[in-house]
């Protein structure tokens, strides 16, 4: 009889025992602190860096819009390598989406302090309400991350 070890287990899977999940905290916190310190590089690279530059605003909102996909990719890689099962990668689409929220606070700010926010009026409340919401939502979520991580530290 031939045993076929997955090379992706853990010595402790393979021998059949549990996994520890406090073994996956430490992880866990590296990918928020990596994310959280992300999101405000990108909050200042809009309110700074970009409306200062001279890339047309097209070129602008792509790069933007490329952060989020770039914290998946990431994301995924970890999970990956890291062989997380798929409860953890519970905390990494929680984390992709606060992501995302916080991109679209920090795209508010951005544009209340660029052209987009000074033009007229009328473009005040959708930009505010996105800054708000987005930064409201992405703190909801990560408090949520943060709780799913402790319950899981806990068994």
């Amino acid at each position: 009889m031939t045993i076929v070890i997955n090379p992706y287990q853990s010595p402790e899977e393979v021998a059949g025992d549990p996994v520890d999940p406090a073994e996956f905290t430490l992880l866990q916190w590296g990918l928020f602190v990596v994310n959280f310190t992300a999101a405000l590089l990108l909050i200042l690279g809009v309110l700074i860096v970009l409306p200062q530059s001279d890339v047309p605003s097209d070129s602008k909102s792509g790069i933007v819009l490329l952060c989020p996909l770039g914290w998946y990719a990431y994301g995924e890689w970890s999970a990956w390598h890291y062989r997380i099962r798929k409860r953890e990668k519970l905390l990494g689409i929680a984390n992709l989406v606060g992501s995302m929220f916080v991109l679209m606070a920090s795209m508010g700010i951005g544009a209340l302090l660029t052209d987009a926010g000074s033009e007229a009026s009328y473009y005040r409340a959708p930009i505010w309400g996105m800054m708000i919401g987005g930064a409201v939502c992405g703190y909801l979520l990560f408090c949520g991350m943060y709780r799913l991580n402790g319950r899981h530290s806990d068994r």
